[in-house]
């Protein structure tokens, strides 16, 4: 079965009819869906002046392009793996407006991705990763990639959450990933940024990691368990 869908993503007529088909049917989920954005207003202030790193888990990527209409003008990348479908969720991405970097965390085309990173930071405009992916397991971070580029850069690190109250969910697959429905309720947390420090060493480094993801992985049931009505994990 994984053979035959990577077969079908690799023909680009398929790719094409595929990302259409996905674009349309997330357009009509937000349209008849109830948004509830809370927190943002340092997003907005920030917006086209200061570099900012969203982290969000890969199972809830579908809350992103939401996000990025209702609180970003300016130009946004996400930070996508070279995998079949990493490629079809950047190329879904750049339909909603969200710009892509396409990199790989095991070759040199991380190196790449994160050389486009800070790239894009030091112009002040503004990047996604989500930080367990493109693997798991689940609601970890795995690098440190995004306190590296804020310590480089100075750009924010704001954890941004979202949860579906009526998704489809994919059990088997390691994030658990949710898939917007219509008519549902859409709720993105937009908690408040975070700095690190240029002086900071690689074990002010690891604290901080730890702290972010203690600090999304309550967030994200706590947010799950109100909206969707239990804890995915």
């Amino acid at each position: 079965m994984r053979r035959r869908v990577k077969k079908i993503l690799k023909s680009k007529f398929s790719h094409f009819i595929i990302l259409r088909t996905l674009s349309a049917y997330l357009s009509f989920c937000y349209m008849t869906s109830r948004i509830e954005i809370r927190g943002g207003e340092e997003v907005k202030k920030l917006d086209g002046k200061k570099p900012m790193i969203f982290l969000f888990w890969h199972g809830r990527s579908l809350a992103m392009p939401v996000f990025k209409k209702k609180l970003l003008k300016h130009k946004t990348y996400g930070l996508f793996s070279d995998h079949a479908d990493g490629q079809v969720i950047a190329d879904l991405f750049t339909l909603k407006g969200i710009n892509t970097i396409v990199a790989s965390t095991f070759s040199s085309k991380g190196i790449s991705g994160l050389k486009k990173s800070l790239s894009v930071l030091k112009k002040n405009e503004s990047i996604g990763i989500s930080p367990d992916g493109p693997r798991g397991p689940i609601f970890n971070i795995l690098t440190d990639s995004a306190f590296f580029l804020s310590k480089k850069t100075g750009a924010k690190i704001i954890p941004v959450i979202g949860s579906f109250s009526n998704p489809k969910i994919f059990e088997k697959s390691w994030d658990k990933y949710m898939f917007a429905r219509p008519f549902g309720k859409v709720v993105i947390d937009v908690s408040k940024g975070i700095v690190v420090p240029s002086e900071a060493s690689q074990e002010d480094i690891d604290k901080l990691r730890d702290k972010t993801e203690k600090f999304m992985v309550n967030k994200v049931a706590k947010l799950d368990k109100e909206v969707f009505g239990r804890k995915v994990i």
